[in-house]
């Protein structure tokens, strides 16, 4: 597994390649706290495009709440699916949850469709709270997606 994570542009970016498991999700959402706390960035896009996600469906809805609990409130977030199979029910499951929890959320195909969906994003508290299962535009993807 590798991951890189920069700060552009105000959005945290967290690019994962190869397997990941339930030990390296969870430690990087302490990295995701962490960074937010250091640059005030509010916009978090994980690309999961190259990523194997080893960690069961089933086991989304307890890891989505620790990443709601270990994060603030205000963090929006676009997921990029991964290209493979593995993992693509657990990004699913996870969204549902995060949004199910108030929280901004968008999965979506591309790193394009993922900047587009956090450029439109609110970036303070009260416009994350004020936005449903992860407001229009990701109701918008979802809905490109065939996933709405």
């Amino acid at each position: 597994m590798s991951r890189s994570l920069e700060i552009d542009d105000g959005i945290i970016l967290s690019r994962r390649v190869g397997s990941v498991d339930w030990e390296e999700a969870m430690e990087s959402f302490s990295l995701y706290s962490a960074m937010v706390e250091d640059s005030g960035a509010r916009k978090l896009l994980m690309d999961m495009s190259e990523a194997e996600i080893h960690i069961p469906a089933g086991e989304a809805r307890g890891l989505a709440q620790m990443f709601v609990r270990s994060t603030p409130d205000s963090l929006s977030v676009a997921a990029v699916l991964p290209t493979r199979e593995t993992g693509y029910r657990f990004i699913q499951a996870f969204q549902e949850v995060v949004a199910g929890e108030g929280r901004t959320i968008a999965v979506v195909e591309t790193e394009d469709q993922a900047r587009a969906f956090l450029r439109s994003s609110p970036g303070d508290e009260a416009g994350a709270k004020n936005q449903e299962k992860g407001g229009p535009v990701g109701r918008f993807f979802a809905g490109l997606l065939g996933r709405a």
